[in-house]
């Protein structure tokens, strides 16, 4: 049983029906109940942040937090602290933001992998679109399509065409069912109208290895952890999964300039806090975020982790998010996908 989706329109109502409830209250005499919320937003912030990162410290999307973290600090004047909660696939660290106080003090790294969780129906004890508030995107990284490089394909054209002859052994590699890696090959498959089999992996680093060793035929891989093994000449890449051309492989084409057209798929990054929090928190948050974010030695600090920075505000990043899941939920319906609870 999928999720039921709500649209852009039927959140913005949502939003907005809060703020105008308020504001009714404030007209008919509750003054004291709209001026409390109010004033606490006001000097927002008053106390140490909590940045949530609901994986394990060390990794890319840990760096890309702290990379964000120090200089939102000093921003706010008033100290960022990043917190790795890992566990669930994200689960549990972003249920500790769900349910932290409404007041923007709290903070989440989301990524595609909690669109992906709500398409799979997967039982969590949070509402990911009613917990959570969008603050902005922060980053986006594509996929790359990689093949091992024994195999005589070297062309997305090519391995369309090997798939089609040779359909038993036609198979992919992902970082585990239901992963975005899975969903990113099931929507170029579906996209091309041809079938291979999947088959999961515990992690990208084993779905490489399995490739390497021929016992894969193609899998959408993190280009951040991949560019070794493309550089070194022990996978090859034939096309990045993104509307335009990654930076760090700049001689890889696109797979719609490969002969899929309007693929465009990449994994991303974002910032959220609890839902509920104060407009003015949100915007503040938003502001920060936006202009760091401008800035070259951050751009410059994210593109060395494979990520392209990017900003929108609140209610872009809502709608962004809305527009995944609804992706996503088609993507897992029409592949048959089962989420492992």
């Amino acid at each position: 049983m999928h999720p039921t989706i709500p649209s852009p329109a039927r959140r913005t109502a949502r939003r907005f029906s809060q703020v105008w409830t308020l504001a009714g209250a404030a007209l008919f005499g509750l003054a004291a109940m709209a001026a409390a919320p109010a004033a606490h937003a006001d000097d927002f912030p008053n106390k140490p942040l909590r940045f949530i990162v609901p994986y394990v410290p060390g990794g890319p999307t840990d760096l890309i937090a702290r990379a964000i973290a120090e200089p939102l600090a000093a921003r706010l004047k008033q100290p960022v602290v990043v917190e790795n909660k890992p566990g669930a696939s994200g689960a549990i660290g972003t249920n500790l933001v769900a349910h932290a106080p409404a007041d923007g003090h709290t903070l989440l790294l989301s990524n595609i992998g909690d669109t992906v969780t709500v398409a799979l129906g997967v039982k969590v004890p949070y509402d990911y679109v009613r917990d959570l508030q969008p603050i902005s995107m922060l980053g986006r990284t594509p996929f790359v399509l990689v093949v091992g490089s024994k195999l005589p394909v070297t062309t997305v054209k090519d391995l369309i065409q090997y798939v089609k002859q040779n359909p038993d052994a036609a198979n992919f590699g992902s970082s585990g069912t239901g992963s975005a890696s899975q969903l990113a090959a099931e929507l170029f498959l579906s996209s091309i109208g041809i079938h291979a089999t999947h088959v999961p992996y515990k992690g990208q680093a084993e779905a490489s290895v399995a490739l390497m060793g021929n016992q894969l035929l193609f899998m959408f891989a993190n280009p951040v952890n991949t560019l070794t093994q493309i550089e070194g000449g022990a996978l090859r890449a034939l096309a990045v999964s993104s509307g335009k051309r990654y930076a760090p492989l700049p001689d890889v084409p696109t797979a719609a300039e490969s002969g899929v057209p309007g693929y465009d798929v990449s994994t991303w990054l974002g910032l959220m806090t609890t839902g509920g929090t104060p407009v003015s928190a949100v915007e503040r948050l938003n502001k920060e975020v936006r202009d760091i974010l401008a800035q070259p030695e951050v751009r410059e600090k994210l593109a060395r982790l494979g990520v392209e920075a990017k900003s929108d505000t609140p209610q872009e990043f809502a709608q962004y998010i809305d527009g995944e899941i609804a992706r996503w939920t088609k993507a897992v319906r029409d592949a048959g996908i089962r989420a492992q609870q």
